[in-house]
């Protein structure tokens, strides 16, 4: 083999090597990513959970003071009633 057949396959060689890093470095780096992004919807997942917890919450209580308002409501009226 002469020198410059050995020089040829030597540059087709580091070509197909760089190129087989490169796409190593850019799929290590989508799964980097992905993996971040999934971390980052757990995190928010469960943060929308707390705040569905806090929204039921604030519904029971919304509710339970409504059902007071409405006997006293109640209250006033018999009270009005036997006023008059």
């Amino acid at each position: 083999m002469s020198v410059e057949i050995i020089a040829a396959l030597l540059g087709i060689v580091s070509v197909v090597l760089g190129g087989v890093v490169a796409v190593w470095k850019i799929m290590n780096g989508v799964d980097n990513t992905m993996l971040n992004l999934n971390n980052s919807v757990d995190r928010l997942n469960e943060h929308l959970d707390v705040v569905k917890l806090d929204q039921k919450e604030i519904r029971e209580k919304v509710f339970e003071h409504t059902v007071e308002i409405e006997k006293h409501d109640m209250r006033l009226k018999t009270i009005e009633e036997k006023v008059k």
